[in-house]
């Protein structure tokens, strides 16, 4: 009976027979009888429509069409191995796709080198960044389209494990005409009496009223919220006041401003890695790669 379909084990016995060009000898490389190898021969060749070797009694021989085939089932085979060894190491945990969240330049200072030491030890993961809020960070997360993430900690997420991995200190931006400009450092308490830039407080509550709370007698005009970080920076530049950033993004200062590092006790908010709750096996190793 011609079988209607070719299976690998029609390929193996081709290969083997196309290899030995002998079909005792490539029975017995498989483990089989010499009839059964024939068999699935014909079979492959009936379900090919043209032979593949040239038969006579004292010798076999691959056709053009043989020999094109036996490169492509060698391939074939290679890929196979190379897709069950890859899908062994991701039930391993060694291997898989990584998706991970980041909030930006608090995270873009320190990921790269923890990211090098995991491929280093894990080169058959895929590793993609996505920039997103640390609140939609750890939304993703929760629904699982994030393996993990880098976020601020003010967010809390249900069904999403938090760890301390960074803190992303204040620092200040200012013109260099200034009075402090000359400084390298400066305390919060001496903002009183300045126009302080701010980010708006309901992008983050609680550090907004950690750091208003440390400027003393500060009037509400002498407050400025402003939409974005870069949009601070320019008013700084501009001599329209102090604004209050942190050390990651000091390098985003153009040359007309000064930036002071905070003096004092460390202020700045916690950057958490996030991931979901119960998972242990793929995200461990690059877990322990963070907190090394």
């Amino acid at each position: 009976m011609i079988s209607s379909s070719i299976e690998l084990s029609h390929l193996k016995a081709f290969v083997s027979t196309a290899e030995h060009l002998h079909f005792r000898k490539a029975a017995e490389a498989l483990g089989t009888t010499q009839p059964a190898l024939s068999r699935k021969i014909k079979e492959l060749e009936a379900y090919l429509d043209f032979p593949l070797f040239e038969r006579s009694t004292r010798k076999v021989e691959l056709l053009p069409q043989g020999n094109l085939l036996l490169q492509h089932s060698r391939k074939i085979f290679e890929q196979m191995e190379v897709a069950i060894e890859q899908c062994r190491n991701t039930a391993a945990g060694r291997a898989g796709l990584l998706r991970i969240g980041v909030v930006g330049a608090p995270v873009m200072n320190f990921i790269h080198k923890p990211l090098r030491r995991f491929q280093k030890t894990y080169p058959d993961y895929e590793i993609v960044l996505e920039e997103h809020s640390s609140t939609e960070i750890a939304r993703r997360i929760a629904t699982g389209s994030l393996q993990c993430g880098f976020y601020l900690s003010s967010v809390h997420q249900p069904g999403v494990k938090q760890k301390v991995v960074s803190r992303d200190t204040l620092a200040f931006a200012l013109s260099r005409d200034h009075p402090f400009a000359s400084r390298g450092t400066l305390r919060l308490e001496e903002l009183h009496g300045q126009k302080i830039l701010l980010f708006p407080r309901e992008r983050n509550p609680v550090f907004y009223d950690q750091i208003v709370s440390r400027i003393p007698q500060l009037p509400p005009e002498n407050l400025i919220e402003a939409s974005s970080r870069q949009t601070a920076i320019m008013m700084a530049a501009a001599g329209l006041g102090i604004a209050v950033i942190a050390e990651s993004i000091r390098h985003m200062c153009p040359e007309p401003v000064s930036c002071l590092s905070l003096e004092g006790p460390p202020l700045g908010p916690d950057i958490v890695m996030g991931w979901p709750k119960g998972k242990t096996n793929v995200l461990a190793a690059f877990i322990d790669k963070i907190s090394d």
